[in-house]
């Protein structure tokens, strides 16, 4: 299981109680929609903001992630998805060009 907490301070904190705690600081500060995507492949962690990679952690173990998501502060975590697999940055990039156009579109059914 993995928490991912967005905390008031526009951290991006993932935690999942094996591996050392991750904080990312986000670049996106208004209030409006923004997309984030946390993909694991192997002993990878990355994490993108509106498609644009944001840093890559090394994990000390792997761990099958179920989803357990937590929010802080004043901001909310809506339409999270678990897929099987590890995505790559430029199907990150086309889901948020594409089908999301910058969060002005409505999120497909998977």
């Amino acid at each position: 299981m993995i928490n991912i907490t967005l905390t008031s301070g526009n951290i991006l904190r993932l935690d999942d109680g094996i591996n050392p705690q991750i904080n990312v600081t986000l670049t996106h500060t208004s209030g409006d929609w923004y997309h984030i995507a946390v993909v694991r492949s192997g002993l990878f962690l990355r994490v993108y903001e509106n498609a644009v990679l944001l840093g890559q952690f090394n994990l000390n173990s792997v761990v099958n992630y179920q989803r357990n998501f937590v929010q802080d502060g004043p901001k909310s975590i809506f339409d999270t998805v678990v897929l099987p697999r590890a995505v790559t940055q430029e199907e990150i990039e086309y889901y948020y060009d594409n089908v999301r156009k910058g969060g002005d579109e409505v999120l497909p059914d998977l």
